[in-house]
């Protein structure tokens, strides 16, 4: 199991997915998408190389993979190093891949 570390721009885009969810479909909608998240990010943290990289590989942006959060139309960014993973993103899957890397 490895640590999961957020970058800051993965926290801007939490934030703004919860004040999204909860000015739209309340504080128990914001709630459940909190749980689809951390249930996401422990399969990730357990199985690192479960993520696509099919995508990524396209914007020529290597070792980043991506994992859907479960019931929500959203993805995971991360990237695999060799003692924790870095997430980079969390968008929601209409939006284009990635570029910024703060």
């Amino acid at each position: 199991m490895l640590t999961i570390i957020p970058r800051k721009r993965a926290h801007q885009d939490l934030q703004e997915i919860i004040t999204y969810y909860d000015h739209q479909a309340g504080e128990i909608v914001g709630s459940d998408f909190i749980h689809e998240l951390e249930a996401a990010q422990d399969l990730v943290s357990n199985y690192p190389k479960i993520g696509s990289t099919r995508f990524c590989e396209k914007a020529n942006l290597t070792n980043l993979r991506i994992w859907s959060v479960k019931r929500y139309p959203h993805q995971i960014f991360y990237r695999l190093e060799a003692d924790r993973i870095d997430v980079w993103r969390i968008l929601h899957s209409r939006r284009k891949c990635p570029l910024d890397r703060s």
